[in-house]
């Protein structure tokens, strides 16, 4: 699934062949792959995580297939628990998730939790993709373009993809990831923050953003950011003090110190994407009265705080039965230029608060450990369901974690929030199809009631990803005008742009040269100097290059010195600089106009 065009593409089987985005594959072409197709992966996966629990995905398998099988070589007949329109869309690779379908042949006699997947001799990882393995440690992660990829050769796509190499570096901290790119050392780095963005956008203009050179320098990630308790223990368990917390946060504040103006607030738990607008629209009203989720209110805070039985004591902290209302927030070095922002307005509100990031952080904030976190989550990006199943599960206070995992042992969800209704909602909106739009507007109607009132995931921001990519080396990189997917490498449809990038400096300069050989005017210098080294005493300096983009190309100027090395010590013989005009031909960048300028005379 792409969301910044919105198009879903899973491979489709139909009278006419396979039908995978624009590319129809043939029976005779899929026949090419036919042999490891049949020894039945996707049932073989499947039906594993149907029948292993533990396993990343296994649980949706488990509540959702009652049986799988083979039907013959090319079907598998999924059988369900009951309706599950959704369920090829679970399946489908978006953004960062997506079921992986293994190859039996590797995985059968292995433990998949213990599997490493990893040996290189035996072709380890198995992949269909025009890119393997080569290397992989703590220092970097290799892969190489193969020789030939089994699509080009049955004609499912027309050529290889240019990338020849893919490099991976650890993340040497955003100082240095900003220095590497400003040197053209990197084609993209992680996201950067937007003062650093600005920085190198200023600093080397090959750099680009999704929204160009333009803030906010990024996309909305299905990321929306908040504040989460362990709602099911006091303070937190009391939804008046929730909302208090919400109170208390200015959030433009954190947009204008955080990200310099560059940023969006976040009024529910899912993205503000198109398709989701109607969703928004939907409880509109209730956003805008009843429920301001984004609402700086300080005196309606103290207001709910003294309804609740607290009281401010001589420290100026929020106080009841001796107990101070503390907030010490555990998170992630990706919110460390807000996050400490968030605990200090809520400290100067009456709630102790404080910032840290250890490593152990999410899964102390899902296990209910920590007094509040501040975490980003995926979900919904074309209807509501896989944003309110993040706020379903058991009920904390009968859960027992010692015993078995079952419809009578449900663990709780990471906000430890329980609402019965609210859960049988969102079964239902689970069983609705997608194009039911009337119904599902009118159960995400009824689950937001619940969840607005309860409010036990104060929201933040909306997170955006700030990626810098180098056009130095590569073109069509993924952008806000040729938005054809986004643009995290580390997603799943990384692969989408990966086959899509081109060259920006071609690589067969040596072959444009070589041919003007056979030109008698360049064949005549080539036999003069065969064999010498063009050394006549002389040395040529350039510096001071600037070179900006224009909207037919490019201009520059350089500047020159121009030296006898001969004498003792070296005598300057000429200065002055060039003006060149640049073009982009199919074959690469190439200077249309040269001026130069030396002593004062332009030639």
């Amino acid at each position: 699934f792409l969301r910044l065009n919105n198009v879903n593409e899973p491979a489709k089987v139909g009278k006419g062949g396979y039908h995978h985005g624009a590319l129809t594959v043939t029976r005779e072409q899929y026949a090419a792959v036919e042999k490891r197709l049949k020894e039945r992966n996707v049932a073989y996966t499947i039906e594993h995580l149907r029948t292993t629990s533990g396993l990343p995905h296994a649980g949706q398998i488990q509540s959702d297939v009652a049986s799988v099988e083979q039907v013959d070589d090319n079907t598998v007949l999924v059988k369900f628990l009951g309706p599950r329109p959704k369920f090829l869309y679970f399946m489908t690779y978006k953004f960062d998730i997506g079921v992986y379908i293994v190859p039996k042949h590797v995985y059968e006699d292995q433990d998949w939790l213990e599997f490493t997947n990893y040996d290189l001799a035996k072709g380890w990882p198995v992949t269909t993709g025009p890119w393997e393995v080569i290397q992989t440690s703590t220092q970097s992660k290799i892969l190489n373009r193969r020789d030939s990829w089994w699509a080009v050769e049955q004609g499912v796509v027309d050529k290889m993809p240019e990338v020849l190499q893919i490099v991976y570096l650890p993340n040497p901290g955003e100082t240095q990831m900003a220095q590497e790119m400003i040197a053209n050392r990197a084609d993209a780095s992680l996201s950067l923050q937007t003062a650093t963005m600005r920085e190198v956008l200023n600093r080397n203009s090959a750099i680009i953003t999704h929204s160009g050179y333009n803030a906010p320098y990024g996309y909305v990630d299905w990321w929306p950011v908040g504040l989460l308790f362990n709602a099911s223990e006091p303070p937190y368990d009391d939804k008046r003090v929730r909302w208090a917390v919400s109170n208390y946060l200015n959030r433009e504040q954190l947009i204008e110190i955080g990200f310099g103006g560059a940023g969006t607030l976040s009024y529910l738990p899912m993205p503000s994407y198109a398709p989701l607008q109607r969703y928004f629209d939907v409880v509109e009203d209730k956003l805008t009265s009843t429920h301001d989720t984004t609402e700086y209110n300080p005196e309606k805070g103290d207001q709910l705080m003294m309804a609740a039985g607290y009281t401010k004591n001589s420290d100026g902290y929020w106080e009841r039965d001796g107990n101070v209302v503390i907030c010490d927030i555990l998170s992630f070095g990706i919110f460390n230029h807000y996050g400490p922002i968030v605990s200090r307005q809520l400290d100067n509100h009456g709630i102790k608060s404080s910032y840290s990031t250890p490593p152990d952080a999410w899964g102390r904030q899902s296990a209910g450990e920590a007094s509040c976190g501040l975490r980003g989550h995926g979900g919904s990006v074309r209807d509501p369901y896989f944003t309110l199943r993040l706020y379903t599960g058991g009920d904390p206070e009968a859960y027992d974690p010692n015993q078995p995992v079952g419809p009578d042992n449900e663990p709780p969800n990471a906000y430890h929030w329980y609402n019965a209704e609210y859960n049988q909602i969102t079964e239902e909106v689970f069983a609705t199809a997608i194009d039911d739009v009337a119904r599902l507007e009118e159960l995400w109607d009824q689950a937001m009631e619940i969840w607005l009132d309860g409010l036990p995931d104060v929201q933040v921001l909306e997170f955006y990803h700030r990626i810098p990519m180098n056009t130095t080396y590569w073109t069509n990189w993924p952008t806000h005008d040729n938005p054809y997917t986004n643009g995290a490498f580390w997603h799943l449809t990384f692969q989408e742009y990966l086959a899509a990038l081109g060259l920006s400096v071609r690589d067969d300069y040596w072959s444009v040269i070589e041919s003007r050989l056979h030109d008698d005017r360049w064949a005549e210098r080539a036999e003069r100097y065969a064999g010498e080294t063009g050394d006549a005493g002389r040395r040529h300096y350039n510096g001071s290059i600037l070179i900006t983009p224009t909207a037919d190309g490019a201009k520059s100027r350089a500047y020159y010195l121009l030296l006898d090395v001969a004498t003792r010590p070296p005598t300057m013989v000429a200065s002055g600089y060039y003006e060149d005009v640049f073009t982009r031909t199919p074959d690469g960048w190439r200077i249309k106009h040269r001026t130069l300028h030396g002593d004062g005379a332009a030639r």
